[in-house]
């Protein structure tokens, strides 16, 4: 998903292509575990202000939010942590 650019790198040519790498793995492990719109929105915000250090707007972050869990439902419903 390249279309939510936070931090507005992904305009230049040689763009670092690992700078948000970060949050691949955590938000694939909310997805599995069956996160809510309102649990991904809060992940994504914290680690936009608090790792990244930029203010962000929240309608932005609920869209991204609820873009990646209908990504996942319609792609990957049937997989989930073990246990959940």
């Amino acid at each position: 998903m390249c279309d939510w650019d936070p931090i507005g790198v992904m305009d230049r040519l040689d763009w670092p292509r690992d700078e948000y790498d970060c949050m691949i793995g955590p938000v694939l492990r909310l997805l599995e575990q069956g996160a809510s719109i309102d649990e991904l929105r809060a992940f994504l915000g914290k680690e936009v202000t608090e790792h990244m250090g930029i203010s962000c707007i929240d309608a932005e972050v609920r869209r991204v939010s609820e873009t990646l869990k209908k990504w996942f439902s319609d792609n990957w419903r049937d997989t989930r942590t073990p246990g959940t």
